[in-house]
C-alpha cells in the first residue's frame, strides 16, 4: 500500500504457454521507441483523464485487475474505493507497467494488480485506520500512489492462479519484508521473480512489501486529485 514517502526479446509469448495473446501493440510498447519505430509500429497513445492517467485496462494492457480497495477483501475489510473504480497510472509508471507485463508474459506468467492510483481522501483513510508509516504513507506527505507512480502486483501462473509469496497482500508484518531468510525456497523463487521482472521494467521496491514498485524518483511528481476515481458511498 505503502509507506513509499535491459535485454529484449521481440517475440510474442509461445501459444503453448496458455497465457492470453497480448493486446495489439502491446510488444511494439515494450521495445525502445527507436525500436518501435523501426519495425513499423507505434502503439497508439491512451487518452489521459483530467488528472494526467491514464486508465489501465486488460484489453490494452497484459494484465489481471482486482482493485482490492474497491471491495471488502482488504486489511480494513471495508470498500473506499467505488466497485467501478478505474485501475490508472501515471503515463510513466504505465509505459513501465506495460514492459513488466509483457516480460511476465513471455514466461508464461500474468500480473495482477492490486493498487495503482489512490486518490488523496482514500490515503487518509487508510492512515485514520492505520498510522504506520512503516506501512502507510502519511498523508501529510502524500502517496506516491496518489501520485500515481506506484502499483501493487503479484504474479499468476499459467493457470490463473497467484505464485505462493509467503503473505498475502497488505500483510503487515517482517514476512512480507524483502530478503527474509526464513522463508521456504519456493516463496524465494518467486519474489525474486517478481523482483526481476519489475526492476528490469523501470520500477524500484520498498523494502516492507514484496508487492509495492515504484518509479525512481517517485516523490518528484506531484500529488494528483482524479475526480475519476471515485470513493464508495
Amino acid at each position: 500500500m505503502a509507506s513509499e514517502a535491459g535485454g529484449r526479446h521481440d517475440t510474442a509469448p509461445h501459444a503453448q504457454t496458455g497465457a492470453r495473446p497480448l493486446p495489439a501493440g502491446a510488444a511494439a510498447a515494450s521495445r525502445p521507441a527507436s525500436d518501435a519505430g523501426s519495425a513499423g509500429a507505434k502503439r497508439a497513445p491512451s487518452p489521459l483523464s483530467p488528472a494526467g492517467l491514464v486508465t489501465i485496462e486488460p484489453a490494452g494492457y497484459p494484465v489481471e485487475i482486482e482493485l482490492v480497495y474497491a471491495g471488502s477483501n482488504n486489511f480494513i475489510c471495508l470498500p473506499i474505493y467505488a466497485a467501478d473504480a478505474p485501475c490508472m497510472l501515471h503515463p510513466d509508471a504505465a509505459a513501465c507497467l506495460m514492459r513488466a507485463a509483457v516480460a511476465a508474459r513471455r514466461a508464461g506468467l500474468t500480473l495482477k494488480i492490486f493498487d495503482a492510483y489512490r486518490p488523496p481522501a482514500a490515503q487518509e483513510v487508510l492512515w485514520r485506520i492505520c498510522p504506520n508509516p512503516a506501512y502507510v504513507a502519511d498523508p501529510r506527505h502524500g502517496s506516491n500512489h496518489s501520485r500515481g507512480v506506484a502499483v501493487d502486483v503479484t504474479l499468476l501462473d499459467i493457470d490463473g492462479e497467484a505464485l505462493d509469496m509467503g503473505t498475502g497482500f497488505d500483510d503487515m508484518r517482517e514476512q512480507s519484508h524483502h530478503d527474509r531468510p526464513d522463508l521456504p525456497v519456493a516463496v524465494q523463487r518467486n519474489r525474486h521473480l517478481l523482483l526481476g521482472i519489475m526492476l528490469q521494467a523501470g520500477f524500484v521496491s520498498l523494502p516492507t512489501e514484496w508487492w509495492h514498485y515504484e518509479l525512481p524518483g517517485a516523490a518528484s511528481y506531484p500529488l494528483l486529485d482524479e475526480e475519476g476515481v471515485l470513493l464508495a458511498e
